[in-house]
């Protein structure tokens, strides 16, 4: 997972394009303030991608960014087909 993470993180900083979206400052700031743990990654010339764990927050599930931002949500099952049977069951 950190390796993931690291690599991810790796690519959205080279991703130095701005925030066109009009009202994308203003989503971004909701995101994150809705969000748990959030971390900003630095870019160059572009608004920082802010980066969260989407905890209990419905928001996530409501709304879309329309910039870069990423929440992520970490599954307790480490086998997927366990995670399925479960989920699907």
């Amino acid at each position: 997972k950190d390796a993931l993470q690291t690599r991810l993180n790796h690519y959205l900083i080279q991703a130095d394009r701005p925030a066109y979206y009009p009202g994308a400052p203003d989503r971004l700031r909701a995101f994150a303030d809705k969000a748990s743990n959030v971390v900003h990654l630095r870019r160059e010339t572009a608004p920082p991608i802010p980066l969260s764990d989407i905890g209990a927050e419905r928001w996530f599930e409501e709304n879309e960014v329309f910039a870069p931002a990423l929440a992520s949500h970490e599954i307790a099952e480490q086998d997927p087909q366990l995670f399925r049977e479960k989920k699907y069951s």
